[in-house]
């Protein structure tokens, strides 16, 4: 199984996207953070999968321009990456970013995922209904 959940939220299940090996970045990312950055990234996404994502200018989540995900962002520049399927938030990839732009290697880490974690899904016939 490429997931793994991290939360059961009220509207939606919140997966990691596991690397072959049973590894998942997202969830190391998460525990290499201190206290108060892990609580605020996590209160984020846990308040996302039992309300909703809202997205709006300038708010913590936000679409990403020219890809099919989209970015949890905390205040102090932790960043996780994450696309909806179903009743599913499958979070892809997590860093803490430093400069203004984000950098491309990100992205295109995330990206990456994100196209491993739809093949995948697509070759096993796995569904992201909750039942």
């Amino acid at each position: 199984m490429p997931y793994r959940l991290l939360y059961g939220g009220r509207q939606f299940d919140v997966l990691l996207f596991a690397r072959e090996g049973g590894s998942c970045q997202v969830e190391e990312y998460l525990e290499s953070l201190d206290d108060s950055r892990f609580i605020q990234i996590n209160a984020l996404i846990e308040r996302c999968a039992d309300d909703g994502p809202v997205f709006r200018e300038g708010g913590p989540c936000r679409a990403l321009r020219g890809f099919q995900f989209y970015e949890f962002k905390a205040r102090r520049g932790q960043r996780v990456f994450w696309y909806r399927k179903g009743s599913a938030m499958i979070l892809l990839h997590g860093f803490t970013k430093k400069a203004e732009a984000t950098p491309r290697r990100e992205l295109e880490t995330a990206a990456s995922r994100f196209a491993a974690s739809e093949r995948e899904a697509a070759m096993k016939g796995i569904s992201y209904d909750r039942h």
